[in-house]
């Protein structure tokens, strides 16, 4: 900014402070949702992310005054179904009953099945596979449904896709990465 007061005169400083140009930011920064932070250059260390500092100052209004408080978020109460929502996602979690590509755990089914198993684990994320006690299965992967009358998520999708040709009802055996399966759970 000194150099372009020096060949530019006040106008290039102007033109500068404008445009955000007189400025240098850190290559990376944090955003933390909910507090005010000052972001410097001088504060990154070897490109790696900056925190900010955090500031005491409430923001203001063009009238110069404090914004009330937000209201607090009313708690969302689900009712269970059939098919797991997409919400519900963050639940899947290894169950440690086997690992995802041991193919001889899973229960329920056959030669056949067992292959498709082995295919699946070869598709990309997300994906979901999901099995009956008859030995009926269905694996999903993607966000776009082959059928377009099945759900685009692909957890509920299996489940559903399963459950329209099973006898009985099926459960989830493995999310992407893991095996979510319960041993001797109730579908």
């Amino acid at each position: 900014m000194a150099g372009n007061l020096l060949f530019g005169g006040g106008i290039g400083v102007i033109i500068d402070h404008n445009k955000g140009t007189a400025y240098t930011y850190p290559t990376w920064i944090r955003l933390v949702f909910g507090q005010m932070r000052s972001f410097d250059r001088r504060d990154e260390k070897d490109g790696l992310v900056v925190l900010g500092t955090p500031s005491d100052a409430a923001p203001l209004l063009a009238d110069n005054t404090v914004p009330p408080a937000a209201p607090p978020i009313p708690a969302v109460r689900s009712t269970p179904v059939s098919a797991p929502q997409p919400a519900q996602r963050a639940a899947y979690i290894a169950t440690g009953y086997a690992k995802i590509d041991d193919v001889d755990a899973i229960p329920f089914l056959n030669d056949n099945g067992r292959q498709s198993y082995r295919n699946w684990l070869t598709k990309g994320t997300p994906r979901a596979f999901a099995i009956s006690p008859t030995g009926t299965l269905a694996a999903s992967f993607g966000l776009k449904p082959v059928d377009e009358t099945l759900p685009s998520d692909p957890v509920e999708r299996a489940v559903v896709a399963c459950n329209r040709i099973s006898k009985t009802a099926c459960r989830l055996y493995a999310v992407n990465g893991s095996v979510v399966w319960v041993k001797d759970a109730a579908p």
